[in-house]
């Protein structure tokens, strides 16, 4: 999740250096490198849910080549389907610039464990980004699979290394 909101960092540097203007499109590509920690639950006999926290940081690109970085922290559950390996992941996150400027996202994806893809949107900001609004397809990898076998109910987990990728980021800013 931190990638997420390192992302949304990028568009708040973007901002202060005069990038983006009210409601026009801007574009930009994202990668998000990861870590994670949480529980994992077994929710019905053949489903089991990981619920904990993401945090890391979102390297950006620009459309006009602009390289940047950026803090993300989400808060994030997976659930994952015993047998047919299926997954549903979904999270929340804040992407912090500073004490007065912050970025906020949803985000939700499907896919088997490990492999998830789906949206990533922007949806509210304070300060220099109050107005966000965009979104990009998302990709999240991440070595779960390997973790999850003989696991115990309750058990704590960390994952060291995970990526989201954000390669199609369209946003406006608006009404400062």
């Amino acid at each position: 999740m931190k990638p997420l909101l390192y992302g949304l960092s990028l568009v708040i540097l973007m901002l202060s250096h005069g990038a983006l203007a009210a409601e026009n499109q801007m574009e930009a590509g994202a990668a998000i490198a990861w870590s994670a920690e949480g529980r994992v639950f077994r929710t019905t006999p053949d489903q089991i849910e990981f619920q904990g926290a993401l945090e890391g940081i979102m390297y950006i690109e620009s459309s006009s080549g602009a390289l940047d970085e950026a803090f993300v922290e989400c808060s994030f559950k997976q659930v994952v389907k015993d047998g047919s390996e299926t997954t549903h992941g979904s999270g929340n996150c804040m992407i912090i610039q500073s004490a007065d400027d912050s970025a906020f996202a949803e985000f939700d994806c499907n896919g088997v464990i490990g492999a998830c893809r789906g949206e990533f949107r922007l949806t509210a900001g304070t300060g220099r980004l109050k107005g966000i609004k965009g979104s990009s397809p998302l990709i999240m990898r991440s070595p779960l699979r390997h973790m999850l076998d003989g696991i115990s109910n309750g058990s704590v987990i960390g994952v060291d290394s995970g990526i989201a990728l954000l390669l199609d980021l369209k946003y406006t800013l608006g009404g400062k």
